[in-house]
């Protein structure tokens, strides 16, 4: 199972519609309490994860999931509006699997990047 985090609604239904279409098992969440939540509860193969959200940002939420057991192993790719040099280094630092800027990544990327954890989520 794939879990996108991200807190706008639109962006969330979109990216669950082009997983389902690729055959893969989505859950969304809005909150990245809700992703750890749910990360730690029934460990998803694959989290997409949003950097900008009002309660705990996306970096924050990365720093969570390395620390717990339940979670650490868990691939994470951030998808995030903001080209900040700053966030991407500190996402590197926390060990995210791929990050990728929302106005400049391809969706075809994307989805390679996705199928590289494919034996996982089989």
């Amino acid at each position: 199972m794939i879990l996108v985090v991200d807190d706008h609604a639109d962006t969330r239904r979109m990216m669950c519609r082009l997983l389902q279409r690729e055959g893969y098992a989505v859950e969304s969440v809005e909150s990245g309490m809700d992703a750890i939540h749910v990360a730690q509860e029934r460990h998803p193969d694959l989290i997409l994860l949003d950097l900008m959200m009002p309660d705990m940002n996306g970096l924050q939420v990365l720093k969570e999931l390395r620390t717990q057991p339940q979670s650490s192993d868990i691939p994470v790719i951030m998808l995030t509006g903001s080209s900040d040099r700053n966030h991407i280094q500190e996402a590197k630092q926390l060990h995210v699997n791929a990050f990728y800027t929302k106005a400049h990544f391809r969706m075809n990327d994307l989805l390679a990047q996705i199928k590289t954890y494919a034996d996982k989520l089989a």
